[in-house]
């Protein structure tokens, strides 16, 4: 269910919501008032009755416009997690209007256990990226991409036929449960993209692990402490756009960089076929329920907004935002 719409709901109860959420207010004419956000005692904070979802807390600044972002900050977690109480709160269960995927294009392709072994093994032979080595060199000299930005992505380097290759790590949709083991890197990842270092001809050359089921890449991100109160979410072409709008402090913005597994496509590329982006965003689309907004930003050029036209048709217009990119791709950007 769209979080707009448990939105309108809670609208429609907000003297309700608010002696839910803030019991030790009370009414004062068109307002609600009350301590703190965080319950402290005063009367810095105040709610709008007359137009509902409208909130300040004077005493530090924070404020909104909508109750969601209220229930965030007065229970003090996440948006993926109010969005579950605000519909037990109302009722609704919370499999209402859950996606249906579409039989005849959804071929679930999760890796046997055979396949899913191989990929831990081969993900045990990966090593972390040495400093000053031809990976460190290529993303950190040339792509200008922090060292901590590859560091929480868990980006790799192995050896492959004599060249240096970069190895980019798919986790399968995290829940709460597997926080320790994602943050960890306990969890072996459900596939690899491989991207080799040298380029021939100026052509990159990408292979995967066998049985890749498509999906985000840096989702796990979203289980970091920096990540924590996230409500956005960013859709890059690729792994390096996603490690570079990291680079510049995303987090501080409260969106998680993620990518989408294979560039730019879109619905038309093979006739009578469905979106190609329809797998990946099918499993990954309680992953997106989770965010207020889901920024896309693919490169400028005609395959570019071919995609993120696709995209933001699939996920739906209602809270999808555009991202206008530069010419080049954002990895590609010189200070």
């Amino acid at each position: 269910m769209h979080w707009m719409d448990i939105e309108i709901k809670l609208r429609e109860r907000v003297l309700e919501i608010c002696q839910h959420l803030l019991p030790n207010g009370k009414r004062e004419g068109n307002e609600w008032v009350c301590g703190r956000i965080d319950g402290k005692p005063g009367r810095s904070l105040k709610v709008c009755l007359a137009k509902p979802g409208v909130w300040k807390d004077f005493a530090d600044g924070r404020g909104g416009k909508n109750l969601m972002g209220m229930w965030c900050e007065a229970r003090n977690i996440q948006f993926k997690v109010a969005i579950v109480e605000a519909k037990n709160f109302l009722g609704i269960p919370d499999d209402f209007d859950k996606r249906v995927k579409n039989a005849t294009a959804y071929v679930d392709r999760r890796p046997e256990v055979v396949m899913w072994e191989e990929v831990a093994r081969t993900w045990a032979k990966c090593e972390p990226i040495t400093q000053s080595g031809p990976v460190w060199n290529f993303l950190v000299g040339q792509r200008k991409i922090a060292p901590a930005a590859l560091e929480w992505f868990d980006v790799r380097q192995v050896v492959s036929k004599g060249q240096w290759v970069i190895v980019y790590p798919y986790f399968a949709p995290a829940d709460e449960n597997e926080r320790t083991a994602i943050l960890g890197t306990g969890t072996a990842p459900d596939w690899l993209k491989f991207e080799a270092l040298e380029r021939i001809d100026g052509k990159k050359r990408e292979w995967t692990s066998k049985g890749p089921e498509k999906s985000l890449w840096g989702m796990h991100l979203a289980m970091r402490a920096e990540f924590r109160n996230a409500r956005s979410v960013l859709i890059c072409e690729g792994e390096k756009d996603a490690l570079t709008w990291l680079t510049y402090g995303c987090e501080e913005w409260g969106v998680v960089p993620v990518s989408v597994p294979f560039g730019a496509k879109w619905k038309g590329m093979q006739k009578t076929q469905p979106s190609p982006n329809r797998e990946w965003i099918d499993r990954c689309w309680d992953f997106l329920e989770g965010f207020e907004t889901i920024y896309v930003g693919m490169d400028a050029d005609d395959a570019g907004r071919r995609a993120a036209a696709d995209i933001i048709t699939e996920i739906g217009p209602r809270r999808c935002r555009l991202v206008e990119m530069p010419l080049a791709p954002v990895g590609e950007r010189r200070a």
